[in-house]
C-alpha cells in the first residue's frame, strides 16, 4: 500500500503573493535576556541564526531556487541590509538539493530594542513562465526570561533543510531543550513520534489518540532518518522530559526528494494572504514527482489542521477536497499548518 504525505501553511493576510513565500529560521528568533544581560549571545558562532526563504508553487513542496530569483533584498526593521553591515551575512541555504537565499544573523540585534523586530525578504520569482514579485516577513522577539523558562525546538544537525536527497540519504534531527536560555542535558529524556492520520498506526504503540505514532526505542536526543522513514513529506515531533516530567514538545517536517510520488495540492485561494472572511480550498491528487501526471491507482485523502506547535485543531477530515476558512485560522492565532495524507486503496 502506497502512502504519500504533505503539508501546507496557511496564514492571514500579510502581503498578497501568487506564490507561497515564507521565511524559516534554523533556530528560534527569540533573544533571551535576564536583568538586561543577554543569554546565549547571537554574536557567538554556535548561536548564529540563519533565516532562509522558502518559495513554493501551489503545485508541490519543491521550493523555487536561487536560479529562479532576481532582485533579492533583505531588510531589518524596514531598512535594507547593506553588504557592509557586519551584523548580518547574506548567504545561501540548501533545502535538500535546492539552494535558496538566506540571511545569517551574527550579532545581538535586539540588545538596544524593546519591541518586536522583523526581517523582511523580497525578490522576483520566475516560475511557470511568469515572473512574480514575492515577499515575506519573520519576527524577532526579545524575551526577559526567568531561570525556569523552558524553550524546545528541533534542528537538522547538517543544515540541509531536513531533506533527504540522492546525495545525502540520511537526516539527523536533534532535539534541544533550553531552560533559562541554557541548553539542558542532565536529567533530560526524550520520546520521538511521527504524525499519522491513520488511527490504527496512531494507537499501535500507545493508547493516546493524538494523530502521533509513538516510535519505540527512539528515546535519544537525536534521531536518524532515511527515505524508508519518510512518505514524501512527514512531520516528526518529540516530547522532552526533565526528571521524568514532560516539559515541552517540539515539531519539524522532513522531505524525501528521492520519492517518485508527491502531492499536487490543487490550491484555490492565497495561502499567505487569507482574509478572515475568505477560504482556501484544496483538491489534491498524487502525481509523479516533478510532473502533473497522476499516479495510477485509487487514492483516499485525509486532512488535519494543526497549530504551528503541533496542537491539533478540530477533527480529521476526509474526501476529495477540503476547505480551510479564515475564521479557523484567525481563531488559531493567525497561522496554521494543514497535513495531508493520501493512501492507495
Amino acid at each position: 500500500m502506497e502512502l504519500v504525505r504533505g503539508k501546507r501553511t496557511i496564514s492571514l493576510s500579510k502581503k498578497g503573493d501568487s506564490l507561497t513565500t515564507g521565511l524559516i529560521a534554523d533556530k528560534p528568533l527569540v533573544a533571551k535576556y535576564q536583568d538586561d544581560v543577554v543569554i546565549g549571545s547571537w554574536a557567538q558562532p554556535a548561536n548564529y541564526r540563519t533565516v532562509y526563504a522558502q518559495i513554493l508553487t501551489s503545485l508541490s513542496n519543491t521550493p523555487v531556487g536561487n536560479t529562479g530569483l532576481t532582485l533579492v533584498k533583505w531588510k531589518f526593521n524596514g531598512l535594507e541590509i547593506s553588504d557592509s553591515d557586519n551584523r548580518f551575512e547574506k548567504t545561501i541555504y540548501s533545502i535538500g538539493s535546492t539552494s535558496v537565499p538566506a540571511l545569517k544573523i551574527k550579532a545581538d540585534v535586539m540588545s538596544a530594542l524593546l519591541t518586536t523586530s522583523s526581517i523582511e525578504f523580497t525578490a522576483n520569482a520566475y516560475t511557470g513562465g511568469y515572473t512574480t514579485a514575492v515577499s515575506a516577513v519573520i519576527a524577532i522577539s526579545k524575551e526577559n526570561i526567568s531561570a525556569n523558562t523552558y524553550t524546545a525546538y528541533i534542528v537538522d544537525q547538517n543544515g540541509r533543510g531536513a531533506a533527504i536527497t540522492a546525495l545525502y540519504p540520511t537526516v539527523t534531527l536533534e532535539a534541544i531543550l533550553e531552560k533559562g536560555g541554557i541548553p539542558q542535558t542532565a536529567g533530560i529524556t526524550y520520546q520521538w513520534f511521527k504524525t499519522t492520520l491513520d488511527p490504527l498506526l496512531d494507537l499501535a504503540n500507545d493508547p493516546t489518540a493524538d494523530n502521533r505514532m509513538l516510535l519505540p526505542g527512539k528515546t535519544q536526543k537525536t534521531i536518524i532518518l532515511t527515505a524508508d522513514d519518510i512518505a514524501t513529506y512527514d512531520t516528526y515531533s518529540v516530547d522532552i522530559f526533565e526528571n521524568a516530567l514532560k516539559v515541552k514538545t517540539a515539531i519539524i517536517s522532513v522531505r524525501d526528494e528521492t520519492d517518485t510520488l508527491e502531492l499536487q495540492y490543487g490550491v484555490v485561494g492565497h495561502e499567505d494572504d487569507l482574509e478572515v472572511t475568505g477560504q482556501i480550498k484544496y483538491s489534491p491528487k498524487v502525481v509523479f514527482r516533478g510532473t502533473t501526471t497522476p499516479a495510477s491507482g485509487n487514492w483516499s485523502y485525509a486532512y488535519q489542521k494543526i497549530k504551528i506547535d503541533g496542537t491539533l485543531l478540530g477533527p480529521k477530515g476526509t474526501g476529495a477536497s477540503y476547505v480551510v476558512t479564515g475564521t479557523q485560522v484567525a481563531d488559531a492565532g493567525g497561522e496554521i499548518d494543514l497535513l495531508f495524507e493520501a493512501t492507495e486503496v
